[in-house]
This record gives structure tokens, sequence and C-alpha cells, in this order.
């Protein structure tokens, strides 16, 4: 809070030229197709575009912390977790909520979202008490079905879905497993990997996990200074491990 505030670095005249003449962010070279890639991300990171930025939306229906947010593939619904172990599908484009139904779990939420199903809005959920669960809501209105798919022996703090394979869950937990589920098959879930220290192979409680976006791997951290990367294809040890 304390240091100065980086300088203005953005100018409109000058970005715009050079983009029309299909330079290059520092104008010193053409690109192919006349257009510079980093036009867009140089105008979001300017100082400027940050202070001008303010409120558009309070959506104000949870009880407790909110947790957890995740758009739907078309960005039209919301949805959030709650430690009020609610979870609210929202449109917020007209900032009013479109369902609101208790989620099964009996602590706090942590991660919700959205499946890609064709006819229904279909949301997979993690919480504190180690469930991982899905809750389908009817295109038509209606209860809500919600079930159990299966749990962690602690706490689930994040879960992902495979990018190239819409039925495939990856969950990782305090109990330092990462658990895969396939949503066509009826068998519980399968345990991928139990993540230890190298040296005193104590167990790492595990408190995020990402996806790839197009290889066949993961990367999980949690209560070490470690990022694990595995590789799905074989998870008896990790493909890389990086430390700051």
């Amino acid at each position: 809070m304390n240091k100065p505030k980086p300088t203005y670095t953005w100018c409109l005249t000058y970005e715009l030229m050079r983009r029309e003449h299909g330079l290059s962010g520092d104008g010193r070279r053409s690109l192919s197709g006349g257009l510079s890639p980093g036009f867009n991300a140089r105008f979001y990171a300017a100082r400027h575009v940050i202070e001008r930025m303010k409120i558009s939306h309070c959506l104000t229906k949870h009880s407790g912390c909110v947790n957890c947010l995740n758009f739907n593939i078309n960005g039209d619904l919301l949805c959030s977790g709650s430690d009020d172990t609610r979870i609210i599908v929202w449109n917020w484009a007209q900032k009013k909520p479109k369902c609101v139904f208790k989620s099964g779990h009996t602590e706090n939420i942590f991660q919700t979202k959205f499946i890609n199903s064709s006819g229904v809005l279909d949301i997979v959920s993690a919480g504190r008490d180690g469930q991982v669960r899905r809750s389908i809501l009817p295109s038509s209105g209606g209860k809500p079905q919600t079930s159990l798919l299966y749990r962690h022996n602690d706490s689930v703090h994040k879960l992902v879905m495979s990018p190239n394979n819409p039925y495939e869950i990856i969950s990782a937990g305090e109990d330092a497993h990462i658990r895969l589920k396939d949503l066509r098959s009826d068998e519980s879930s399968t345990i991928l990997c139990k993540v230890q220290s190298s040296r005193k192979k104590r167990k790492i409680r595990l408190f995020s996990i990402a996806h790839h976006p197009y290889a066949p791997e993961v990367c999980v951290c949690g209560c070490d200074n470690f990022v694990r990367v595995f590789d799905k294809r074989n998870m008896t040890k990790p493909v890389h491990q990086m430390c700051p």
C-alpha cells in the first residue's frame, strides 16, 4: 500500500497508430495480418483503465461468505457457492437470482462449476465436508436434483473439468488425494495418486488444482512450497516440481 503507483504508459493516439499500421507493441516490426496481438492486453493493463473501473453489479442473496463463482459457457449465467451451503444461479445481467437451492453439503462450499450439459443446468460442487456433489436443474423449472458423486476424507477446496473431456472431473483434497470421476460411469471416483513430500514421505494437504488447456497434465499445490505437475497417463511421480 505504501508503494508509489506505476507511471502512465498508455497513449491512445500512439497505440491506435501502431495498430492501424500493423506494427508490434514497440513499433519496431510489422505483423502478419496487420493486427497487434498485444493491443488488448496493454489496454486492459493500463493504469488509465484500472482507475476508471467501478462496480456495475451487486448481487446480494447469500447469508454467509461467498467462496466461489463460475460463469456458464454462454456467459449469461453465474453460479455462486457459500458458507451457507446454498448454491445460487444468477441471471447477473438482470441482477436477480434464477434459482436458489440447498446443495446437500453439510459445511462450507468451496467450489462450484457448470458442466456443459444440453437441456439442463448442470453444476458440480465441492466443500469442507469432503463431498463432491452434482446438482441438475431442469430447464423448465422445478426442484433441483442433487446427488453425491464421491467424497474425500477431508476438505476439498478445488476441482477442475478436463478441457478435452466434458465428463471428467478431477479434484484435490486435504487428504492429499487427487481423484478422478467419469460422469458416464456409475462407479465411484478413482484415486489417481496420493501426493507426498519427496523426503519424509508425509502427505501434502492440497488446496488447488488446474488442468493444462491442451496436454493431459494437471498441477496441484498445497501446504508446502511446491507446485507439482503430473501427467495423467502416469501419476507415480511429478513430471515437474517447481519451488520459488
